[in-house]
């Protein structure tokens, strides 16, 4: 398939992923985790900046400050997420088109337009929507930086970046943390010392960013990880 038709075929898969998405995009009342995330933008509109981090849910309420958090800006708060939703079809594109071609760019797209749990997902301010964007985005950025003919550190160092910034969006990230090696050992077709001289790259660029984090949370008491294991209800807050 030439490459000019692929861009039209995307072009108008976009915008039937993000029109079946916009319509009627608050018809369905503020869900109880959006209410808690726009409080948490308005909380750091008045300074609060750290305090919601104890929740391991740290990036979407900056995010939404653009779009005028308030209760009754449901369709606003929601048009942000949703616009950073189309960022994770794009890698989710560029992955299935670097390993299946043309062909599967357009099944990824098609896929995750009409997908039931994506169509209701990207439709809410939520972390959990934030979070498929953002680790899609990092996956991408592993496939560039370890599937590749030689080793890069820029790509590595990107991998990174974009790994702590899921971590940001919410620390159940950290699981996914070994990952890198899975693709080192198993996508890379390099010598071993590139391999690892990649994975120091990759994890020490991630401990460069996390550790002042840390630290900076630790000046207020504050524990990142401390409600990622519990599902109660009561602590999404």
């Amino acid at each position: 398939m030439p490459s000019r038709r692929f861009l039209w075929i995307a072009v108008i898969g976009f915008l039937i992923y993000f029109g079946i998405r916009i319509h009627h995009l608050d018809a369905v009342p503020l869900f109880i985790d959006e209410s808690i995330n726009i409080e948490r933008s308005v909380n750091i509109m008045n300074g609060t900046f750290l305090e919601h981090a104890r929740t391991g849910k740290f990036l979407l309420p900056y995010l939404t400050i653009p779009f005028q958090p308030d209760v009754n800006a449901v369709w606003s708060v929601r048009l942000g997420t949703l616009l950073l939703t189309c960022l994770g079809v794009a890698s989710a594109i560029a992955i299935g088109k670097r390993y299946a071609g043309y062909t599967g760019g357009i099944l990824t797209l098609m896929l995750m337009s009409f997908s039931p749990m994506l169509f209701l997902f990207d439709r809410f301010a939520l972390s959990d929507t934030l979070l498929h964007v953002t680790i899609v985005i990092w996956v991408l950025s592993l496939v560039k930086a370890f599937d590749r003919p030689g080793f890069s550190i820029p790509y590595a160092i990107l991998s990174g970046i974009l790994f702590i910034i899921s971590m940001f969006a919410k620390s159940p990230t950290l699981f996914l943390a070994p990952l890198p090696i899975v693709f080192a050992l198993l996508i890379s077709r390099w010598k071993m010392i590139d391999r690892i001289k990649a994975l120091i790259s990759f994890y020490a660029t991630a401990l460069v960013l996390w550790i002042p984090f840390m630290l900076l949370l630790s000046t207020r008491k504050i524990d990142y990880f401390g409600k990622a294991g519990h599902v109660a209800p009561s602590v999404s807050r």
